[in-house]
């Protein structure tokens, strides 16, 4: 594999862990687990959860200008943690049934609106609509299918908005809704203030599970499990299968989906108001493996943004995968390794790809 020096770092970089942390310190490694946990898609802030070796547990913020924050997390439960326009929130458990929606600010949660009662075995979702108001999806399995039931916050109440079957409720949980202000879309339903949940789609592909991703002005994609991407411009009536991949149109079946390449959602603001982010791990060449970052939109359909080696190589000879594509904001690229440490502290590593613009060499981002 061909290997891309990592720019930034010092030649001789020692990769040495450090003494144990005290109780006011942060300190992570390649064995700690990373997972992004929430996104303000308007500020472009990103709140991880990291979990140290020794069994700590850190919020770290990574705002958009590329500081990193961490503070120790407590012995709550808090989950389901918002992504879209606006400050980060999720829901604290405060019972076997009860969910507390907390806001996060300065390196704390706060109450956002009274608490609610949960059904057990149900699941929780979270993010903003585009006129600044907050939504919690709930979904809980109704015989075969899936329903959800839609809360808003309003004057201080979290106040619902009908409930309704959803298809395809896909692992975002919920979105904000790219075409009415006010509403939000669960998979393949419709929940906006003042109206009775609605089906937002004509129809679906028959047969088809994956990621269901609304774009503006009644446009779709349907990113099934192995990777194949279906697309409409009308609402559902017509669904095609893009044939379209990084490389060319594929004609035929000669390139498989799942095998010669992968197609990911990126975490975040996978899906614009006008346009789709999609990431391809191609491996028709075992001896150099690519990763593409690609956009698709109805006006001008696909397009290729960037391309870079799926790991990076640091000067004395460490080899990071790029683990973490986020969308911190709809025209952004972030692209992450897990965590590392050093004799200069703990540090994650990042490339960013803004909207028109070309591919960063990849940097070290401090965590304090």
């Amino acid at each position: 594999m061909k290997r891309t020096p990592l720019a930034g770092l010092a030649a001789a970089l020692l990769w040495l862990l450090l003494p144990a942390a005290t109780a006011a310190e942060f300190t992570c490694d390649a064995a700690s687990g990373v997972t992004a946990f929430a996104f303000d898609t308007r500020s472009g802030t990103s709140l991880l959860t990291i979990t140290s070796t020794a069994g700590e547990r850190w919020w770290v913020s990574l705002d958009g200008t590329g500081d990193a924050r961490a503070w120790r997390q407590d012995e709550s439960t808090i989950y389901a943690g918002s992504t879209g326009p606006g400050e980060i929130f999720a829901l604290s458990s405060c019972g076997d049934t009860c969910a507390q929606p907390v806001r996060w600010r300065d390196g704390a949660w706060a109450p956002l609106g009274e608490a609610f009662p949960v059904p057990r075995g149900a699941t929780l979702h979270s993010t903003w609509d585009r006129s600044g108001s907050p939504w919690i999806l709930l979904h809980r399995r109704v015989g075969e299918g899936l329903q959800g039931s839609a809360f808003r916050l309003e004057k201080g109440e979290w106040r619902p908005h009908g409930r309704a079957a959803v298809r395809l409720g896909g692992a975002a949980g919920v979105r904000p809704d790219p075409d009415l202000a006010e509403a939000v879309i669960s998979g393949s339903t419709r929940f906006a203030a003042g109206k009775a949940p609605s089906t937002w789609l004509r129809g679906l592909p028959r047969g088809v599970e994956g990621e269901l991703i609304p774009i503006a002005d009644r446009n779709a994609a349907l990113v099934d499990i192995a990777g194949r991407t279906f697309l409409t411009a009308d609402g559902g009536s017509r669904w095609s299968l893009s044939r379209w991949t990084p490389w060319g149109v594929q004609q035929t079946e000669s390139w498989r989906p799942g095998v010669d390449y992968q197609v990911d959602v990126p975490t975040g603001a996978s899906a614009g108001s006008s346009h789709l982010a999609l990431a391809w791990f191609d491996r028709r060449r075992k001896d150099e493996p690519r990763l593409v970052l690609t956009g698709w939109s109805p006006a001008a359909g696909w397009k290729v943004e960037g391309e870079l080696s799926p790991t990076v190589t640091t000067r004395d000879g460490v080899t990071l995968a790029w683990d973490y594509l986020l969308r911190p904001v709809p025209d952004r690229w972030l692209l992450m390794t897990g965590c590392i440490h050093t004799a200069a502290g703990s540090s994650l590593v990042v490339r960013e790809l803004p909207a028109g613009g070309e591919l960063s060499e990849p940097r070290l981002v401090s965590i304090r």
